[in-house]
């Protein structure tokens, strides 16, 4: 189904008028109209506006070779198979990103699990966990329009529930970014400042 008829399904789903819609949305019905007869492609932060307005994912209005913005990326959660219904926006990442994540949790825990003492053990976990945060949190400062780490969160919660390889410390490093711990540069400022 085209991004067009998606957006006319979501909307009568809704109980909305175009006219009505459009003045949530602050543009015209012309412009709607536009976007539901396929016209017109909406840019994704329009998309963003229009699923937000609807109630629905963005995933639910478009196919992402549709948005030309992000037709050469994949989703992170789509990529590994994992589909979870979050409002909040997505994090973007090329199929090089994930596997450069991959390689590199892979690599953090062959090295740890050949750590035979496991107070030493505890501490090198504890250690990779931080390194991946700052890797992490750096990657999305670098790409900041497209917004928020859930993506990261699906992957590693992904990656660490169906791998044989389940460390404590990554897992806590997936609830700290639940709990946005990372999101803030402050956070990243004042650890600098303690070295």
């Amino acid at each position: 189904m085209q991004t067009s008829e998606r957006i006319k399904q979501a909307r009568k789903k809704a109980g909305l008028t175009q006219k009505k819609l459009a003045e949530i949305l602050g543009t015209s019905q012309q412009n709607l109209a536009q976007y539901e007869n396929g016209k017109r492609k909406p840019k994704i932060e329009t998309l963003k506006k229009i699923a937000s307005a609807l109630g629905v994912e963005i995933e639910d209005l478009a196919e992402w070779n549709d948005i030309p913005e992000i037709a050469n990326k994949v989703y992170a959660s789509e990529l590994i198979g994992l589909k979870r219904n979050i409002s909040e926006e997505r994090y973007c990442f090329s199929p090089e990103d994930i596997n450069d994540l991959k390689a590199k949790i892979d690599n953090y825990i062959s090295l740890g699990n050949e750590i035979e003492n496991v107070n030493e053990r505890r501490k090198y976990f504890g250690d990779v966990t931080e390194i991946l945060g700052r890797e992490l949190f750096e990657h999305l400062i670098d790409s900041q329009p497209y917004g928020s780490l859930l993506d990261i969160i699906d992957f590693l919660s992904y990656y660490l529930v169906f791998t044989d390889s389940k460390q404590g410390q990554l897992m806590e490093l997936v609830m700290d970014l639940y709990e946005n711990k990372y999101l803030h540069r402050t956070y990243w400022e004042n650890l600098n400042k303690d070295e």
